[in-house]
């Protein structure tokens, strides 16, 4: 998993302050890459990794990719896991940059470096992370 690591604020609709964070949780056999209110991304994983028995609110902007052994899932404010089919998917404001590059055969890491020059609201530098023998 990829990702880059500016988180933007954005007061009364302009993005008008960023800083750099891990967007990505790593445990031992589950990665989950979060987009849009990191305060929602902290408050998935946590409902994620315990037994998600209560229902959860989340803002209309979050998004997450959640990697395990058996595949990759894209959920998003409604937390329903929904299995991805495809060799890769891409979340967050760069997503579409970031896979109009990988159709082109970058490597995942080009890709989210080539959606942080184009999308204003990404930015170096990435953070990768490994599950080891996925799939």
């Amino acid at each position: 998993m990829v990702s880059d690591s500016k988180i933007t604020m954005n007061r009364q609709g302009v993005a008008d302050t960023a800083y750099h964070a891990p967007k990505i949780y790593v445990y031992k056999d589950l990665l989950i890459g979060t987009a849009g209110c990191v305060g929602d991304g902290d408050k998935f994983v946590k409902w994620y990794r315990s037994k998600r028995r209560k229902p959860l609110v989340l803002e209309k902007d979050f998004e997450a990719l959640i990697v395990t052994r058996e595949g990759l899932y894209h959920t998003d404010e409604d937390c329903a896991l929904i299995e991805v089919l495809d060799p890769w998917y891409a979340i967050g404001s760069g997503s579409a940059a970031a896979l109009g590059a990988l159709h082109a055969r970058v490597t995942l890491e080009e890709a989210v470096e080539i959606a942080c020059i184009v999308d204003a609201n990404s930015g170096l530098p990435i953070q990768v992370a490994k599950l080891d023998a996925y799939k």
